[in-house]
């Protein structure tokens, strides 16, 4: 318990040394004062002697094997580009403030946070206040890893020097916490990180596709869905508690990836497959697996080591489960198509008529998930868009290749950071502008997300999140999107249907795409989505652009006569009007243009379908 709160607290006292302007090598004074009034001088004394540079003193040195435990756990965590305590001057000045964060995927001069000294010293005061003379136990280092998570400590570097300004203190905590834990478990004391063996656990759901779209009723694909995210939720809690929470990576959208004590890797593994697979009730299965590797190899090839474990899981993956056998004469579901109907649904539209059959678990999920009035997220016209999204190039910021491109190497603490960036960007800030212009999240995990949402307000909302997403991976990774609508009164089961082809189509594109229509009752079939026009990013928001612009030049007659000409496929016609009246000044020079350009890339017809679809009274 003292090694992982001293080395979740091992550099703690650096925001206080730099609001103070102290020289780099006071924080290790600075730590032993703030853990000493938290847990106490022992742990202080652990948490403060873990640099082991010769620029350090001598009595801010490790000695004992807690203490060099808390060092090696520290260099690991730190990666393989990070300047070691021999390259560190000790005693060289204090960073200027105020202290700046730069973006994981730059070079490090893009800062995304500034922090001046009153923050520093404000976030110092509130951890004492919190935890002051606190119990040393499992829940006051889970409470204390939770503060953290959403503390100023998430925008304070762990080194303030470019590029390796990159990395949250938080991140950095918490996998020094996490690699020193299961290093202890495995009685690992040794100074050099070759002498630490350390397991990386993962987990990836089978099939998640095809488990949760079995049905295309709403409340069905929203109990899936919560099942799948139980389920990844139930498996990060088997290393929540069997290690503690630091030790978690990362966890959502049914995958997982946990720093394990080898000697518990394969048991661990298990038992994660075990409490996924009880909440889904075995319909959805999760692949695990582990490997075990170096301290030296994490801190220098953690990349490579990541991509074993992912190579891994896919070899496992290539093992297919034994389908569920069901005799002649039973009823088969109508919902997942493979398990034996013992429930009656709602009448079917068959001929002869019938009631829908349905199985134990396909009931069951049903039964225990809410459904969505449609009519309380429809337009004024009746159109309910339904919005799909799914990131690109999301296995390059996991691999670290985005990151090699700035001359940057994956680390432990770097994955775990991107992890919670992918999180946020998704399933927070993503989820949060649904919500805002009116629509409900149906899913939304890891880096996909389904909602349903009014209208036109699909577009807009697509749009936002698109930029979000682009703004928040500094431009280095997209978003592709598929968008479909449906009257509120037709069924939505096509609608759903063909959100999820256009998605395909749209990802097709070599970057972050988006593609839409409104889909008719009876289905689309695949050879018109296979032709439907996808556009990039920048075209869709010139549609929309141009959409508001058709909704204020309504009123202008010269230019109702030119939308109505494209409108009508006198494109030519539009064409020579528009020149006509540049010739005449009742257009200018630029406008014309433009009107010029959009007639020629055939934008202005998507955009008045847009206005006369959802816009237009």
């Amino acid at each position: 318990m003292k090694v992982r709160a001293a080395a979740l607290l091992h550099d703690i006292g650096k925001p206080l040394s730099w609001a103070n302007q102290e020289k780099w090598s006071e924080h290790v004074s600075s730590t032993y004062k703030i853990v000493s009034e938290i847990f106490g001088q022992d742990v202080a004394t652990i948490a403060s002697h873990h640099h082991s540079g010769r620029s350090y003193c001598q009595e801010d040195r490790p000695t004992s094997n807690l203490e060099w435990l808390v060092c090696v756990s520290d260099t690991i965590a730190s990666g393989a580009d990070r300047p070691s305590d021999e390259e560190v001057s000790g005693g060289g000045p204090a960073p200027s403030l105020p202290i700046k964060r730069s973006h994981l995927l730059s070079d490090g001069r893009a800062a995304i946070d500034s922090i001046e000294a009153k923050d520093l010293g404000h976030f110092i005061l509130t951890l004492k206040n919190r935890f002051s003379s606190a119990q040393l136990n499992d829940s006051t280092l889970a409470s204390m890893l939770l503060f953290l998570s959403s503390s100023l400590a998430t925008k304070i570097p762990a080194d303030t020097r470019i590029p390796y300004n990159d990395t949250s203190l938080f991140h950095h905590l918490k996998l020094t916490a996490a690699i020193a834990n299961c290093s202890f478990r495995e009685n690992s004391f040794g100074r050099d990180p070759s002498l630490h063996n350390l397991s990386l656990v993962s987990g990836d759901a089978d099939q998640i596709g095809s488990y949760v779209n079995q049905s295309l009723r709403i409340a069905d694909l929203r109990g899936r869905s919560s099942r799948v995210i139980k389920g990844t939720e139930s498996a990060a809690e088997i290393f929540r508690s069997r290690l503690g929470p630091e030790c978690i990576l990362f966890s959502g959208g049914g995958g997982f990836l946990a720093l394990s004590p080898p000697s518990m890797a394969e048991e661990l593994a298990g038992e994660a497959k075990a409490a996924f697979e009880q909440v889904t009730e075995g319909r959805c299965t999760i692949t695990t697996s582990h490997v075990e590797a170096d301290g030296k190899s994490l801190q220098r090839q953690f990349g490579d080591v990541w991509a074993e474990a992912m190579r891994s899981i896919r070899m496992k993956k290539l093992s297919v489960g034994s389908p569920i056998r069901i005799e002649e004469e039973d009823r088969v579901c109508d919902v997942c198509q493979r398990e034996k109907a013992v429930h009656e649904g709602r009448p079917l539209p068959t001929i002869p008529p019938r009631n829908e059959s349905i199985c134990a678990h396909c009931y069951k999920v049903r039964a225990e998930t809410p459904g969505t009035w449609v009519d309380a997220v429809r337009d004024e016209k009746g159109y309910v868009g339904i919005l799909r999204l799914d990131g690109n190039n999301v296995s390059s910021l996991i691999t670290g290749k985005s990151l090699r491109d700035v001359e940057k190497s994956m680390t432990p603490s770097r994955l775990s950071a991107i992890s919670s960036l992918i999180h946020c960007t998704v399933q927070i800030d993503a989820a949060d502008i649904v919500k805002k212009r009116g629509g409900e999240i149906i899913y939304s995990g890891g880096d996909d997300l389904l909602a349903l949402v009014p209208g036109i307000e699909a577009f807009r909302t697509a749009g936002e999140i698109a930029r979000q997403y682009s703004k928040a991976m500094l431009e280095r990774a997209d978003i592709s999107c598929g968008i479909s609508f449906a009257r509120h009164k037709s069924p939505i089961y096509s609608a759903l249907e063909v959100s999820s082809q256009l998605l395909r189509r749209a990802k097709s594109e070599p970057q972050g795409a988006i593609a839409f229509m409104v889909a008719p009752a009876e289905g689309v079939p695949s050879s018109r989505i296979d032709e439907q026009r996808v556009y990039s990013w920048r075209e869709f928001q010139k549609i929309l652009e141009l959409t508001s612009w058709i909704q204020v030049a309504e009123s202008d007659r010269h230019m109702r006569r030119i939308v109505e000409m494209v409108n009508s496929g006198s494109a030519d016609w539009a064409e020579a009007h528009v020149k006509h009246q540049i010739s005449r000044g009742m257009i200018s020079q630029l406008e014309g243009q433009r009107l010029l350009e959009e007639i020629s890339e055939g934008t202005l017809v998507v955009a008045f379908s847009i206005y006369n679809t959802f816009v237009r009274g």
